[in-house]
């Protein structure tokens, strides 16, 4: 029955499709036009605009919007409620909206440990570093725009919505507005709010189109354009600022968006006539935390009006306008029957990668959250700039359209942190993907400073719609491991070693990584400060390893989601050149449990221990402490053959409405590092402490603030500054 209802409601779609005007009539008389003006967050207040005109019954039979307003335009027009309006936009985080981090939940396993590292990046091209085009490609904001207009995907006419639209940008070649009126709605959207430098273009028909308000904010004479006889404006630009006024950079960007358009904004509002301006003097357009308070500000500017609008109203005469009005919206689809994938754009990427990222096998029914994931996944694997999606209408069913942007094959990033431990470090890392083959990526790190190490790792795609690959990875390291007695830290020594592996495993998964190998090590200690008896002679170890690690997480700073597990295994037989044989075992599990919307309960359980007779190398024993290990102690503090260790914490997310975000987490634990594996009891010389921690996810790099107490330190302070890497 569900599929029978389904094929009714795609052959009623095609029926409007073809035949709209039969679904959706103007009445006779004269025709009012709504213009929208763009502002950033300051669009917000459109919303209780247009709940003071439902509320009336004011009929509106013409929309033009300019960037935000065209966002709040459109969905009135396509027939969302101004109530549904208003809680699309709450419930939204506007933050990570406008950013394109991949949703770390499907990123692949490889790129995860790359993940949250990087300060920035530039385009490598013929020997040259380029910027992008914008800070933002807009996956994020496209695909909500994909979400909230799939209803009417199939529609390409905008004057064929139950109320005709018309989304104003700019061409910023010629400088001239285009009204845009025809094609697929979220990429008109998207283009009318394309803020330069902030946003990347989009090339529509021929035209690199960004934000309409650069030479039309409030598009009053689209409007009328359309056929509307009387205009209702609604301008939440803001008036230029004296410069007594002009305080901070927000407000100095501000301002500077508004210069462009002040004077046009002056002749549009003659072209009004009814013109509504809520007072947002104290507000920006980056005020996306005040929602509830921008909605409230519209109504308000709305109620002054409202004998006006009352008028005009009565003078209207139609008092069927308001029912209508109610009734004039596309039908709510929960899901499409899609028949057919369609990919465009791909060169360098193989389609069996897209393929086993999208889980999609048509012919199938397919609801808007399993292909919104779908698409998430393609993106997150990291070799696209963006993936946008349309959905075609058939006789037999839905076509998907994927239209894929690969990204540039070089890419150079940067980045750089300091700790307690190792002092400061940077980071220099080139990418380049599909050098090698069809979605390969071959990655190469440089760090200098308290760390140093040069690696290079490939990894080869199985060419099959299966996450598996192939990885090859060689380096050199030069790190620090401090030596202690007691709470005195007696020896500073440079850990120097060879790494090469080579390895399958599924690397292309985003959720579990299962790999088998062969590694080989040269290792040695060099004493940097402390007694020569510290230093050892370089180890030679070749054999087999193998791990499994579990992810699912929901990010991977300060995550308050997910679970995180590794198993990890390493054998060194001497038939395969090791100098000394033994198996060293490790397994860390960590959890993160909401207890509410800001609260997380966080657990963490980790043992090691290391399996055989000789003289184990010292820099394969484990070490533990530090900041993000154990409360209480130094890093590397506790040192030995095995290791125990359980924490136990909580997680508060701090003024959670008030970017940055912010954490604090309370955490104690227990645990030891032993010269001989211990069966954890009452009498295991055990380690307490107890920790709290202050973070913040700054717009530049997270930081990270701890105190500590154990009964080895009364008190330790620990700061980093930066992404781990």
């Amino acid at each position: 029955m569900k599929r029978r209802n389904g094929f009714i409601c795609i052959a009623f779609i095609g029926f409007l499709a073809v035949h709209p005007s039969l679904a959706f009539s103007q009445p006779s008389g004269p025709k009012v036009g709504l213009a929208l003006s763009g502002g950033g967050a300051k669009g917000f207040a459109h919303i209780g605009v247009l709940k003071v005109i439902d509320e009336i019954g004011l009929p509106v039979h013409y929309i033009s919007g300019t960037s935000m307003g065209a966002i709040i335009g459109a969905m009135y027009a396509i027939g969302y409620h101004p109530d549904e309006i208003e809680r699309i936009v709450k419930s939204t985080d506007w933050q990570d909206l406008f950013s394109d981090e991949a949703d770390y939940r499907f990123i692949s396993m490889t790129e995860k440990a790359w993940n949250s590292r990087y300060l920035g990046r530039l385009y490598l091209q013929n020997g040259s570093f380029l910027l992008p085009a914008g800070l933002i490609e807009g996956q994020k904001i496209s695909s909500m725009l994909s979400r909230l207009t799939w209803s009417v995907h199939h529609v390409t006419d905008f004057t064929r919505f139950p109320i005709p639209f018309v989304a104003l940008a700019t061409d910023i070649i010629t400088g001239q507005p285009v009204p845009l009126v025809s094609g697929y709605l979220p990429d008109a959207l998207r283009a009318s709010l394309a803020l330069p430098s902030i946003f990347t273009p989009v090339k529509l028909n021929g035209k690199l189109l960004v934000d309409g308000g650069l030479v039309r904010n409030l598009p009053a004479q689209d409007v009328r354009d359309l056929g509307a006889d009387i205009v209702i404006g609604v301008d939440v630009g803001q008036p230029l600022r004296s410069a007594e006024r002009l305080k901070s950079f927000v407000e100095i960007i501000d301002q500077a968006l508004s210069l462009s358009a002040a004077f046009s904004t002056r002749e549009q509002r003659e072209l009004c006539d009814i013109l509504i301006v809520p007072q947002l003097d104290d507000l920006s357009f980056s005020s996306f935390n005040q929602a509830d308070r921008l909605i409230r500000l519209g109504e308000a500017a709305a109620r002054r009006q409202l004998p006006q609008l009352l008028a005009l109203r009565d003078s209207l005469r139609d008092a069927s306008a308001r029912e209508r009005r109610e009734h004039a919206s596309i039908a709510r689809i929960d899901s499409l029957y899609i028949v057919d994938v369609e990919m465009h754009g791909l060169r360098r990427v193989s389609k069996s990668l897209v393929q086993a990222q999208l889980g999609l096998h048509p012919p199938m029914w397919v609801t808007e959250t399993m292909l919104r994931h779908s698409v998430d996944r393609i993106y997150s694997s990291q070799f696209f700039e963006h993936v946008f999606y349309r959905l075609k209408p058939g006789p037999r069913g839905t076509r998907l359209i994927l239209d894929i942007h690969e990204k540039s094959a070089n890419l150079f990033h940067f980045s750089a942190r300091y700790d307690n431990h190792v002092k400061s470090t940077i980071l220099f890392n080139v990418t380049l993907r599909n050098l090698t083959g069809q979605s390969s990526i071959l990655s190469v790190d440089i760090k200098l400073g308290g760390m140093t190490e040069v690696s290079a790792g490939i990894y080869l795609h199985g060419g099959l719609p299966y996450p598996l690959g192939l990885k090859l990875h060689a380096g050199y390291v030069d790190s620090v491991l401090d030596r202690y007695q007691q709470s005195i830290r007696v020896a500073r020594l440079r850990v120097r070693s060879l790494q090469a592996t080579a390895a399958v495993g599924t690397y292309y998964s985003n959720r579990l990584l299962l790999e088998l190998g062969l590694k080989h090590e040269r290792g040695r200690l060099v004493v940097d400060i402390g007694a020569p008896e510290f230093a050892e002679p370089t180890s030679v170890l070749t054999g087999l390893f193998g791990q499994a690690l579990l992810d699912t997480r929901n990010r991977k700073l300060f995550p308050s989601a997910g679970h995180v597990g590794l198993l990890q295994v390493e054998h060194f037989p001497r038939f395969l050149g090791s100098d000394v044989a033994f198996q060293r075992v490790y397994f860390d599990w960590q959890s993160f449990v909401p207890l509410s919307r800001h609260v997380t309960l966080l657990s963490r359980l980790t043992l090691g221990n290391l399996i055989g007779g000789g003289r184990f190398p010292a820099y394969k024993r484990f070490t533990w402490g530090g900041l993000s290990e154990f409360a209480g102690m130094d890093a590397d503090e506790l040192f030995g053959r095995a290791l125990h260790s359980l924490q136990f914490g909580l997680m508060f997310e701090l003024w959670p409405r008030v970017p940055p975000k912010k954490f604090l987490i309370v955490h104690w634990n227990v645990g030891n590092a032993f010269d001989r594996w211990n069966l954890p009891g009452p009498t295991t010389p055990y380690f307490k402490g107890f920790g709290i921690t202050l973070g913040s996810l700054t717009p530049i790099a997270p930081v990270m603030m701890s105190l500590s107490h154990s009964r080895r330190h009364t008190l330790l302070f620990e700061v980093q500054l930066g992404y781990p890497f």
